[in-house]
């Protein structure tokens, strides 16, 4: 019998990558994208593989995640593989970050996979196997001043993946958080937000843009989607996946930096650092 997989984001990086590697090995994939664009690259991907369901789905909107997962049951019987990919970034000082704004990114990132988690479940229990992927970050071991939000969500989605791998062992259900550094994808034009609260410190504006800039270089110059997806593809073939899959040698790096420092020593000096650079930007 086919594999099953329910992959969300699938409407580019990523979670495009990942549908069309695993749709070309023979898996078959639901790929759900917040909303359908005429021409877009998974329609096209579509019309060349009969083993491709695009859906239209809203992750915050817990009604739509429970029809289409009993939905794909009805259809299939079964769901081997979820795979949470979906995500946003809000980006800025934690004063410049309204209280909506937190609330939103959490729905997206972490109630959302929550949720589709709790969907998928009763039926990977009632057929004694599945494989839950959530995708992780090193945002989510380490917090820069910009992204005091968005790691929040990881940092939180690290504790619920810990916790469900214990839950889930009697059914031989399996989990694994992918661990994300930098990929070069289109978040930043697509899926990035700006704290909305103005601030009355007009430095701040500076910093701000100075660092958003140097997200973007980052992101340019990061690991490719194809070659994430080549990983994720790896991590679903493991016959004993392990729960914490490095996706490349940079974010394995940064967790092992962070397990070394107990104390936040070397963190401390890397804030230092950059608030070096921040006053320097200041006097300009």
């Amino acid at each position: 019998m086919e594999n099953i997989v329910l992959i969300t984001g699938c409407s580019r990086g990523i979670g495009y990558e990942c549908a069309k590697i695993l749709v070309f090995n023979n898996f078959k994939v639901y790929a759900c994208v917040r909303a359908i664009e005429e021409n877009s690259d998974i329609l096209q991907l579509l019309q060349k593989h009969k083993n491709l369901v695009v859906e239209e789905l809203d992750v915050t909107n817990h009604g739509q995640v429970d029809a289409l997962v009993e939905k794909i049951i009805r259809i299939e019987g079964k769901i081997d593989i979820l795979i949470n990919n979906a995500a946003q970034i809000l980006f800025g000082l934690i004063e410049s970050v309204s209280m909506q704004q937190a609330r939103e990114i959490f729905e997206v990132n972490f109630f959302a996979p929550l949720k589709l988690i709790q969907a998928v479940l009763p039926y990977m229990r009632k057929n004694n196997s599945g494989h839950i992927i959530c995708m992780g970050s090193t945002s989510g071991v380490v917090s820069y001043p910009m992204y005091g939000l968005y790691s929040s969500t990881k940092f939180a989605m690290e504790a619920l993946v810990f916790a469900l791998v214990g839950n889930l062992l009697p059914w031989n259900i399996k989990v694994s958080i992918f661990e994300l550094s930098a990929t070069s994808t289109q978040i930043c034009e697509k899926s990035l937000k700006l704290g909305e609260n103005k601030l009355k410190e007009p430095s701040y504006d500076l910093y701000t843009q100075n660092s958003l800039s140097f997200l973007k270089e980052i992101i340019s110059l990061g690991e490719s989607p194809q070659k994430i997806a080549k990983e994720i593809l790896k991590l679903i073939k493991e016959k004993n996946p392990p729960l914490r899959y490095f996706g490349t040698e940079k974010s394995e790096k940064v967790f092992i930096q962070k397990l070394k420092d107990p104390y936040g020593a070397r963190w401390m000096k890397e804030i230092n650092l950059e608030l070096e650079w921040f006053e320097k930007d200041i006097k300009k």
